[in-house]
Formats: structure tokens, C-alpha cells, sequence
């Protein structure tokens, strides 16, 4: 068997958070999002506009009860400018994996277990 340990890094923990914040406020919310247009750094794109149906970032906030704060450790919002492109970039790239990730397992999930067959979902 040939295991690896890999440590999440900040924002792979700001996006979990993220997701769950949505989950708790939010449950259908993976059935708003456009995964396709999903990118932090525009508005109407932002995973908590598409989740709110705001396209103004500052409204979803409002609509989110949440600061500017509470979006940095959501995942939804990073401070700075420096290679702000890249970060926002990064950031956004693993909001659409976690996101094809939650869909995938909740598609697993809906399959009927079979006696013989375990399902299991493994990182390729």
C-alpha cells in the first residue's frame, strides 16, 4: 500500500471553511454555483455571489452577515495586493477542485451500495 501525508495548505482550509460556513447557512448552495465561471477576484463570480445571487461582492457580504474579516478566513476574500493575480488564481483553483470534489462524493453517495462492491473515492 503506498500512503503519502499531505499537509492542507491556508487556503485548502479557508475554502473547507468556506464550504461549511455555506452548508450550515446555505444547504443547497453547490446547486447555485457555476463552477465553470467560479474566480475569487470578480464579484458576480465569487463563490459567495453566486451562493447569495448578489452580483456586487460587498452586498453578498451584507446578505452573508459576514465582514470583510470573517470573507479572508472563508476563503472568499484575500487581503494585499502583492501578486494579488496569483493568489486570487491559486485561491480559485481550489474552490473549483473542492467543489468537483463535494459534487463527486455526493454523487457516489446517491449510488445504491451493492453487497459485494464498496465504493471509495480516491485522489488520482
Amino acid at each position: 500500500m503506498n500512503l503519502s501525508v499531505r499537509r492542507k495548505n491556508s487556503y485548502e482550509s479557508r475554502v473547507e471553511a468556506g464550504m461549511a460556513f455555506f452548508d450550515r447557512h446555505y444547504p443547497n448552495w453547490i446547486d447555485a454555483i457555476k463552477i465553470e465561471s467560479i474566480d475569487v477576484s470578480i464579484d458576480e463570480d465569487c463563490p459567495g455571489c453566486q451562493v447569495t445571487n448578489c452580483k456586487v461582492f460587498a452586498v453578498a457580504l451584507a446578505v452573508m452577515g459576514i465582514g470583510d474579516e470573517q470573507a479572508i478566513e472563508l476563503g472568499i476574500f484575500l487581503p494585499g495586493v502583492w501578486k494579488i493575480e496569483e493568489r486570487y488564481a491559486a485561491l480559485t483553483d481550489i474552490w473549483k477542485r473542492m467543489i468537483e470534489e463535494k459534487l463527486l462524493l455526493r454523487e457516489l453517495e446517491s449510488v445504491p451500495a451493492a453487497d459485494e462492491e464498496t465504493l471509495e473515492l480516491v485522489e488520482v
